[in-house]
């Protein structure tokens, strides 16, 4: 399963990440205001099943280009190459 964490730099989405790895199977994409040394560190030890993304929500810019790395870290298609339903709004 992929999931996608926001405001996981610390308190309940870094706890939400952990256990995500924990379970294993999938990506976990987390977002973070600023640097979290703990999700960092959970990153590292994770490996490759966890990315990194900079999120301040209010700030339209920074949405716009968290929205373009999720795009680059997650696949929305389906066999047929199209997009699926939960994802057209990442790729419109």
């Amino acid at each position: 399963m992929n999931a996608l964490v926001q405001g996981a730099g610390r308190g309940i989405g870094l706890a939400l990440v952990a256990e995500l790895v924990a379970r294993g199977g999938g990506q976990v994409v987390a977002t973070q205001r600023g640097e979290s040394p703990a999700l960092a560190t959970l990153r590292d030890q994770a490996g490759d099943s966890v990315k990194l993304i900079q999120l301040e929500l209010t700030c339209e810019a920074s949405i716009a280009q968290a929205a373009s790395r999720v795009r680059e870290h997650v696949s929305c298609s389906r066999r047929s190459g199209q997009p699926s339903s939960c994802c057209r709004s990442l790729t419109a």
